[in-house]
């Protein structure tokens, strides 16, 4: 009976995994584990397949499978993406904090080797009131800082975070509901990643500088970057859709 019932969530799993998500440049959908490089099921004919350096990987209950990062230099990257220099579009990923204490970014690009132009899409303060902040900084100084409220995240438990411009607008959706973003520097006009000029590499799980900072301990899975803006319909649709993978 337990072999049927895992057979039955696989077999659900990967029909939906393997409906590659509209305006898709990236999509790590956790379908198996030990791939290395991590493979893009985008549909690109140049993909933007995932280096590993240091992570591990294991298997939720559902079938899916997830990366795990020890909080030193443990990072999921693609270096010069193909959406790197896109004026609009959305990265999305699920996450889940060894800590809530800690000061981590979850995703970033970042100019490789060197403190310079970057995106910190999801930089969790966790030792200043568990918010979330998007950074954008360039020439090594912030020219944006996006905050949500405080108290964003408080637990261990798996978490929705997807981060949108439609070229005019930054928004922020998590577990599939708008959360309001405050400009405490700069504004918010939709800038996206072409703003960070200097950059070329995407990273999950730290910047990547000379030597990896802020490396996240945690975990996270179904990483996508979309060539297009995610309405908040569509936002809250992805996050009911994949919710039962991690809460069966």
């Amino acid at each position: 009976m337990i072999g049927n019932r895992r057979a039955l969530m696989d077999s659900g799993l990967r029909n939906y995994l393997r409906r590659v998500p509209n305006d898709s440049v990236l999509y790590y959908p956790g379908l198996r584990g030990g791939d290395s490089p991590i493979l893009d099921y985008s549909g690109l004919a140049s993909p933007n397949n995932g280096t590993v350096s240091g992570i591990t990987e294991r298997r939720l209950p559902s079938g899916l499978w997830v990366k795990v990062y020890d909080g030193t230099d443990d990072t999921l990257y693609k270096p010069s993406p193909s959406f790197i220099n896109d004026t609009e579009g959305a990265v999305k990923f699920w996450f889940k904090l060894d800590a809530n204490d800690t000061d981590y970014c979850v995703a970033s690009t970042s100019l490789e080797g060197a403190t310079d132009d970057e995106w910190l899409l999801l930089y969790y303060r966790g030792a200043i009131n568990n918010r979330i902040q998007v950074l954008l900084r360039v020439n090594n100084l912030t020219t944006l800082e996006l905050d949500t409220g405080i108290n964003i995240v408080t637990d261990t438990d798996w978490h929705l975070w997807l981060v949108t411009s439609d070229g005019s607008t930054f928004r922020a959706y998590l577990d599939g509901s708008v959360e309001s973003l405050t400009a405490v520097g700069g504004t918010n006009s939709g800038q996206w990643m072409a703003a960070a000029t200097q950059a070329d590499v995407f990273t999950m799980g730290a910047v990547r500088r000379a030597t990896p900072v802020l490396g996240l301990a945690g975990q996270t899975a179904l990483e996508t970057v979309l060539s297009a803006n995610v309405s908040a319909q569509l936002a809250k649709e992805i996050y009911d859709a994949e919710r039962p993978f991690f809460y069966p």
